[in-house]
């Protein structure tokens, strides 16, 4: 329904408005996509699609919950799951997702730095004091660094 509804919507563009659309915004949803592509509804527009950051963000916070949820009966140094104090908590997840948002927003223009600054979440959050993991952060946030500049 929403593939014919939006390959529709560009195909009757012109028509209605006299406007052909070039870009697609989409959520991950790979098949109105392709059908825009396989079936283009232009002869001579190549439509391009444009990610969905939030899309992105949602996604790492359905996976986390998967994942604590799979684990939730496993017995993991002598606790069941992964949640609780210490642990990967509700709010954790949920501030994971915004970090991993911020990632992507503000390295939107260079990958590397991109995926550089994805995986100092990660090392940041699972630092211990006796195996430290701030090698990727940034002293604006991390307050490992910060006390080792004083």
């Amino acid at each position: 329904m929403e593939v014919a509804g939006i390959h529709r919507l560009f195909a009757r563009s012109k028509m209605l408005c006299n406007v052909k659309y070039a870009h697609y915004i989409g959520d991950g949803d790979a098949k109105v996509f392709l059908k825009l592509i396989s079936d283009p509804p232009y002869e001579d527009v190549s439509i391009t699609k444009i990610e969905d950051v939030n899309h992105f963000s949602k996604k790492m916070l359905h996976r986390l919950q998967k994942i604590a949820e799979s684990l939730k009966k496993t017995n993991i140094d002598g606790k069941l799951g992964i949640r609780g104090s210490g642990r990967m908590t509700k709010k954790m997840m949920i501030n994971f997702k915004h970090y991993y948002r911020l990632a992507i927003v503000r390295n939107k223009t260079n990958l590397d730095d991109m995926v550089r600054a994805v995986w100092a979440i990660w090392k940041h959050k699972s630092s211990l004091n006796s195996e430290p993991h701030h090698e990727w952060c940034s002293p604006s946030y991390c307050g490992y660094l910060q006390a080792l500049e004083k």
